[in-house]
């Protein structure tokens, strides 16, 4: 896979005696991204064309951080279709010290927005590695570790590669990645990199991280089962993007989206394919 280039924008750091600060991240699209599916193509096109208006923050203190998309009026359709190939649908809190992240569900045919509080466990099989790299003027190191996610085609393993800086003492990142000696300054995660654009840090009663508790609390696994049981899946598909393992094939995929674009927040099929399809993502 290419690896896609990283361009360090700014990046400038006021030193505290406390971890109080937000990190601004950037989202670049690898150039190899591509869909079989005829009807998405423009769409990702349209998205790669777009990543450049995408930010993410990461508001972080000494034991917890919360990730969400950086909201700006002028954010349109392309920009939800970004968020959507980038694997992003809701904001994730993640507890430093228990080593858990919390989120709540989007808005689904399956699932009213918030109707669960979902419980996961923070990525913690990292291998960390002596690979060095100067990304701006920080030193970093690289780490790398396997992960599994679920859509509607099944289960699959992936490998995320994080380059993670010691000098800032964050065990945080994009996303649900984190556990590191570090802050993740650059996460390459399937398709997509997450690089770090930008880092303030305040004073503790200068920023605030909400834990969510909206929703019926559920464990992650639990939540597999549910989605599992609304898909129709029975198990992983042993030729990932071949095989099918349930019964939402893309045809049934566009069949559903037909039938309820009119009670989705979706301006045309193709976006409400990306969000049925994206129900099982965020597992």
């Amino acid at each position: 896979m290419k690896q896609i280039v990283f361009y360090f924008l700014l990046f400038y750091v006021q030193v505290f005696s406390q971890n109080y600060g937000k990190a601004i991240y950037s989202v670049k699209m690898d150039d190899s991204f591509e869909i079989d599916e005829n009807i998405l193509k423009e769409y990702l096109y349209r998205a790669k064309q777009s990543s450049d208006d995408v930010k993410f923050v990461l508001d972080f203190n000494n034991n917890e951080t919360l990730f969400y998309h950086d909201f700006l009026e002028k954010d349109g359709t392309d920009v939800k279709f970004v968020l959507m190939f980038c694997g992003y649908t809701t904001q994730i809190y993640s507890d430093l010290k228990e080593k858990q992240c919390y989120y709540n569900n989007s808005e689904t045919i399956f699932f009213k927005k918030n109707q669960y509080l979902i419980k996961k466990p923070t990525l913690n099989n990292w291998e960390i590695t002596n690979e060095r790299k100067v990304i701006g003027d920080l030193n970093c190191y690289k780490a790398i570790c396997d992960y599994e996610i679920f859509n509607s085609r099944g289960k699959f393993t992936h490998k995320a590669v994080a380059w993670y800086c010691p000098d800032i003492p964050v065990q945080g990142g994009p996303k649900e990645f984190g556990n590191l000696p570090g802050l993740i300054v650059e996460l390459h995660n399937k398709n997509v990199t997450f690089g770090l654009e930008k880092i303030n840090f305040y004073k503790q009663n200068e920023i605030f991280v909400t834990k969510p508790s909206e929703g019926i609390k559920i464990d992650f696994y639990s939540f597999n089962e549910l989605v599992k049981e609304k898909l129709k899946l029975k198990s992983g598909s042993k030729v990932p993007q071949k095989d099918k393992v349930g019964h939402l094939t893309f045809q049934q995929l566009k069949e559903i989206a037909e039938q309820k674009i009119v009670n989705m927040n979706a301006v045309d099929i193709a976006g409400a394919m990306l969000t049925i399809d994206g129900t099982a993502r965020q597992m």
